[in-house]
């Protein structure tokens, strides 16, 4: 698979500049891992609507949100 060189060197620029926030940053390969790695260090926008805590990502909300609703139905 050839790799257009416009996004690939975008790509390099915004590894570059996420790597000064996180060293961790220069390892992802892709775009698509970097963002939501970069989440991370933005702080925690996903709230639970019934109990206030706050996640990173919307997959960790989703898993808290199902147990949250469980133990409240009971």
């Amino acid at each position: 698979m050839a790799i257009s060189l416009p996004h690939f060197t975008a790509f390099s620029k915004e590894r570059i500049k996420a790597s000064k926030e996180c060293p961790l940053a220069i390892h992802f390969l892709r775009s698509s891992s970097l963002k939501p790695h970069m989440s991370i260090h933005v702080g925690e926008p996903y709230a639970c609507t019934q109990c206030g805590r706050r996640y990173s990502s919307r997959g960790n909300l989703g898993r808290h949100q199902a147990l949250c609703n469980a133990a409240s139905s009971t």
